[in-house]
């Protein structure tokens, strides 16, 4: 009976990983990802804006970018979409040095992918990423989200990505995972919960209790029954993130399910009230790499952005793009 529940668990883990993998740019703040679904598509015109806003950047001849969303193909150089990439993942109301720390992390999860392709006849690495892989943001999308805002934040995205110029993270030779979330529980996970070979084993469990007194750090969602199916029992870490919960008779994962519900994070609970469950929320995200919340916290106490990435990070290296 031991074998069959151990058994259970390793497939709830796979799952889990699996998933995280996929979709690893899933982990933004709750408040950005609504932003993103009530944006409008991006007029062609505006999408030459945005290059020329950017064209000052470094342009890394080896390496591309290709952004693919509902019929718009962009190519870009990395660090250019890298701009896009960074205002959509983070709050630009944040410290200059854990915005370094996230284009850090973001670069980190390009090149872990470069590191997976062969380069063409002209020395040259290009990788695709959709919307099921990933969130960028065009100049309109930027100035739909942030108004009056728009060139503070643009200029602290553009400088983020100038000031880390190519630099990214490495672990045992190979470039890292980027995994980052809004906001943890009080603790971000140790990579244990997602592989216990050391796979990731530079994901370190670190104490961020100062989350605890954000006024957003506890959210509750009403959702009636009938779209979210029969729950039942389920299964969770120690800090109360959810790692499957069987429905239906389906055992699901505890992202895929906060993912198909919307909630803020995987660690969440429930009660059923009438034709309602009342899910309670504690954080945003899975809990895995960077706090950005928390990351902020140690900007604000003068961190800068290698010390942010230690903090959350053990045994990697800061290594230099060719």
């Amino acid at each position: 009976m031991k074998r069959r529940r151990d058994m259970g668990w390793m497939k709830d883990m796979v799952a889990v990983v699996i998933f995280l993998l996929l979709f690893p740019y899933f982990t933004i703040s709750f408040k950005q990802q609504k932003n993103q679904l009530t944006d409008e598509p991006c007029p062609e015109a505006d999408l030459q804006t945005e290059y020329d806003l950017i064209a000052k950047l470094p342009h890394n001849q080896k390496y591309f970018v290709v952004w693919e969303e509902e019929g718009t193909r962009l190519t870009l150089p990395v660090e250019h979409f890298l701009v896009g990439a960074l205002a959509a993942s983070i709050p630009l109301s944040y410290e200059e040095e854990v915005l370094k720390a996230q284009a850090v992390i973001l670069r980190s999860d390009l090149c872990r992918r470069y590191e997976e392709i062969g380069k063409n006849k002209q020395g040259i690495k290009t990788i695709t990423i959709g919307t099921g892989e990933g969130n960028y943001w065009t100049d309109y999308r930027m100035q739909s989200a942030w108004g009056k805002s728009y060139e503070e934040y643009l200029k602290k995205c553009t400088d983020a990505v100038v000031n880390t110029q190519g630099i990214y993270l490495a672990y045992e030779g190979k470039a890292i995972a980027g995994y980052y979330h809004g906001m943890s529980a009080g603790r971000t996970r140790d990579g244990t919960e997602l592989s216990g070979e050391g796979r990731f084993g530079y994901l370190r469990s670190t104490d961020c209790t100062d989350n605890l007194s954000s006024q957003s750090y506890v959210t509750e969602t009403k959702i009636r029954t009938e779209e979210v199916g029969k729950l039942e029992e389920d299964r969770r870490t120690a800090d109360g993130y959810v790692i499957s919960v069987q429905r239906e008779e389906q055992s699901v994962p505890g992202e895929q399910l906060r993912e198909e519900l919307g909630l803020a994070s995987s660690n969440f609970s429930w009660v059923k009230d009438n034709d309602y469950y009342i899910f309670t929320v504690k954080g945003f995200g899975h809990g895995f790499g960077l706090d950005q919340y928390y990351g902020n916290v140690l900007a604000s106490k003068s961190k800068d952005y290698k010390e942010i990435i230690d903090y959350f990070f053990a045994d990697v290296t800061f290594q230099k793009m060719e």
